[in-house]
């Protein structure tokens, strides 16, 4: 009995070693099983971040060169008559460059605005030119420089090119004013543009003399008749004494169609006057044509937004616009 007991006791203890030894298997199993795929991991974010590196190792040239070519035109320097080496180099910074081009379009456009009104001379009676009736000999533009060439440079960016020179200033800007012309026909501003001799007898009533007497002269004021448009008369008045001939001369005050002239002799000389000899000659330059043509100019500037509509600088357009502008206006990149 006492054998078949200790058997039956050494029996229950191999039982219950053989759980314990399986558990400690199976926890060696598993902590190898995390290890290979902490391992695993560990590789694979290795590998993400070097492919991430390369990447970006590889777009970073790519997107430089993207920029740099957005903003090639920037190291051309606008104006044509720099040399090559001092037009491309970075090192200038040549936004007044381009400034300089927008004032030299609008000062080209100043310059030729007879043709942009469509301007007909006329000429006075001596061929000179009446200019008076050009009424836009002081017009002035004054656009938004920055605008002007950051459209351009949009529009030839969008072309492939980066060619924002004068001449592509000088046609762009005519996008950003509008020139208003308006005619009307009067007479000439001067009242200027004819001329007239006459010789007026004091015996035929062509002159009239309104005589003031004071204590040792009189004052012999001449008058007469003239156009309705009168710019001047100049008056030479000869008058025959029985001492010789009194004379006197210069311009005659001029109100409406009515000239006067106020000569001063002595009393003496007055006594000796032959008054059916008095002769007055005239000069009158006056304008007796309403038809001449009068050009009157506007210059007005439409908003900037409706301007970039109507070049098709919308979306993203814009926005590499506004990038144009704002590098215009303030500098760098």
């Amino acid at each position: 009995i006492r054998r078949n007991r200790e058997k039956q006791i050494n029996k229950r203890r191999k039982k219950s070693r053989v759980p314990i030894l399986q558990g400690r298997n199976s926890i060696s199993i598993s902590d190898n099983v995390v290890e290979k795929k902490g391992k695993l991991y560990l590789l694979i974010a290795v590998l993400f971040l070097l492919m991430c590196s390369f990447c970006i190792i590889g777009f970073a040239p790519l997107l430089l060169s993207v920029v740099s070519g957005m903003f090639s035109w920037t190291n051309k320097g606008g104006r044509s008559s720099q040399s090559d080496s001092e037009s491309s180099s970075p090192q200038i910074d040549h936004r007044e460059n381009f400034r300089q081009n927008v004032k030299d379009a609008e000062k080209a456009i100043v310059d030729d605005i007879d043709s942009e009104v469509g301007y007909e001379s006329e000429y006075r009676y001596d061929g000179t030119e009446i200019t008076e009736l050009k009424q836009y000999e002081n017009i002035v533009l004054n656009v938004d420089e920055n605008a002007v060439i950051a459209a351009v440079a949009v529009v030839q960016f969008t072309q492939g090119s980066d060619d924002v020179s004068e001449e592509k200033i000088a046609e762009m800007i005519r996008n950003f004013f509008e020139i208003e012309v308006t005619t009307t026909t009067d007479y000439c501003p001067g009242e200027d543009c004819s001329r007239d001799y006459d010789t007026l007898d004091y015996c035929d009533g062509e002159v009239d003399i309104d005589d003031e007497e004071y204590s040792d002269e009189h004052e012999l004021t001449f008058s007469g008749s003239c156009y309705e448009h009168t710019s001047s008369v100049y008056v030479d008045i000869e008058i025959e004494t029985e001492d010789g001939d009194l004379t006197d001369y210069g311009y005659a005050d001029v109100y409406g169609s009515e000239w006067e002239f106020t000569m001063t002799i002595s009393n003496d000389d007055y006594e000796k006057i032959d008054w059916e000899n008095i002769c007055v000659e005239t000069e009158t330059i006056y304008c007796d044509n309403p038809d001449h043509t009068v050009y009157n100019t506007e210059v007005t500037y439409p908003e900037i937004n409706d301007v970039l509509q109507n070049l098709g600088i919308t979306g993203d357009k814009k926005s590499l616009y506004d990038t144009y502008y704002g590098y215009m206006k303030n500098g760098g990149l």
